[in-house]
């Protein structure tokens, strides 16, 4: 049982930076820790745009580019970490 929880302990994916809307607050992208493994690169930066979108401008977004790159599990760790982040609330 300690195994399945702490596949979802929260792990940074990564840090965007302060804007005069945050009122110059740094913010942190969390996903649970078993998501976060699988994440590539490219991936993690998907999650940083879609968050940055989604989340912090209040706007929509297309994640598009070629078969087989992961767009699927960005979506599920971005899902993730809104449903898990206390500071979201309108979302």
């Amino acid at each position: 049982m300690q195994e399945f929880e702490a596949w979802f302990d929260m792990v940074l994916v990564c840090r965007l930076a302060a804007g005069e809307e945050d009122g110059g607050k740094e913010e942190e992208v969390t996903i649970g820790k078993g998501l976060a493994k699988y994440l590539q690169a490219h991936q993690r930066a998907g999650v940083k745009f879609a968050w940055e979108c989604l989340v912090r401008q209040g706007k929509g977004c297309i994640l598009a580019h070629c078969m087989g790159l992961g767009k699927s599990l960005q979506v599920v760790a971005l899902l993730y970490g809104i449903l898990y982040d206390n500071e979201v609330k309108d979302c």
